[in-house]
């Protein structure tokens, strides 16, 4: 009973570590994926034709990182809140 209990407990920890966590370590390496204002379409056409000093890469890999995040995030929030209501989740498309 009381292994279920550190079991279940460390599962909530993880699930913690990964709603918070992940996007605190996001903000931290590859700061807000939101810029602070809509780019002029001269600005995006000249990042995306000039020679990519790794800083387009980086920006891509972030993006990367805030979907994948928020699609997991859903994912287990959809997750939870079934369970705590004690009913089957429906599948939802594009979440597995």
């Amino acid at each position: 009973m009381i292994r279920q209990r550190l079991i279940g407990l460390a599962y909530l920890v993880v699930l913690a570590l990964a709603l918070v966590g992940v996007p605190a370590l996001l903000l931290a390496l590859g700061g807000n994926p939101l810029p602070t204002s809509v780019p002029a379409l001269e600005q995006v056409w000249s990042t995306l034709t000039s020679p990519d000093d790794g800083s387009l890469f980086l920006d891509a890999v972030t993006w990367v990182g805030w979907v994948v995040w928020l699609w997991i995030a859903v994912s287990i929030v959809v997750e939870l809140v079934g369970a705590v209501r004690g009913v089957s989740v429906r599948r939802i498309r594009g979440l597995g």
